[in-house]
């Protein structure tokens, strides 16, 4: 357990800071242990009771926790919406807000009985808010001008680790899809019934892709034929079921060569 150091001078302080939590995002790429280590900084440093980092689900535009410490059992299961919560309120408005006394502030959600004040710091990524910094104690005010200020560049440290670990899947993915998109090719030439051709090429595309789903179509004249299909869903057309190609969506699509991407 780090020892806290609040009698080393406010420039030496942050320095320590910033250098601990630099080393956590840089020890590993996994998200979860990152963020445990930069929450175990925060709260040895600063003394706080209550510390967590909520991400901001970018589709439905709710605050969830995805690690915490201190928090009272089954709170971190809740959504809040932007806005909602001294958490929410900070991320729609990207700036600190600081509750001194939570039983004096109608926004305050709780989620430990213990906090008596709360700030949250929204994270940051070019501009945009990826999540949010709660930070809690059981002490009323105990946020001060200068734990505000430290904690603030603080944060910039969970910001890059959201930043790298998100930039380490992505690699990981393209990976994943450059190397089906090689076994696909070696498929071609190693198997020759087509239609186990098409049910390999489905499950590759599935697992690299990470996808429920996968159907393949093949045109036929005017129609377009299901040919092969792997996964967990069940497709409403037969194997060998067709439908005319000159229906729309399909028949932009094919016209133009072009994706398209439904919700």
């Amino acid at each position: 357990m780090l020892q806290p150091r609040y009698d080393i001078p406010y420039a030496m302080n942050k320095i320590a800071i910033l250098y601990d939590a630099g080393q956590a995002v840089l020890s590993t790429f996994d998200l979860d242990e990152v963020l445990q280590r930069i929450l175990g900084i925060a709260r040895d440093y600063f003394h706080l009771r209550n510390v967590a980092i909520v991400l901001l689900d970018q589709q439905s535009q709710q605050l969830y926790v995805r690690s915490q410490i201190g928090w009272d059992e089954g709170q971190d299961k809740v959504r809040l919406s932007m806005g909602q919560g001294i958490t929410g309120v900070a991320a729609l408005k990207k700036r600190p807000v600081y509750a001194p006394d939570v039983s004096k502030d109608p926004r305050y959600f709780c989620s430990a009985k213990s906090t008596r004040s709360e700030l949250a710091i929204p994270l940051m990524v070019c501009e945009e808010v990826v999540g949010v910094l709660d930070c809690q104690s059981d002490r009323v005010d105990h946020f001060d001008p200068e734990t505000v200020d430290l904690l603030t560049l603080f944060s910039t440290q969970a910001s890059i680790a959201l930043q790298n670990a998100r930039l380490y899947s992505l690699e990981q993915q393209r990976a994943r899809q450059l190397q089906a998109i090689n076994a696909i090719a070696q498929q071609t030439t190693a198997v020759l019934d087509l239609e186990d051709l098409l049910i390999k090429v489905c499950g590759l595309i599935q697992d690299a892709f990470r996808v429920s789903h996968v159907t393949l179509f093949l045109r036929e004249d005017q129609d377009l034929v299901l040919r092969a299909h792997h996964g967990t869903l069940t497709p409403q057309i037969p194997a060998g079921g067709r439908f005319a190609a000159v229906a729309e969506p399909w028949a932009s699509i094919l016209a133009e060569s072009r994706t398209f991407h439904g919700k």
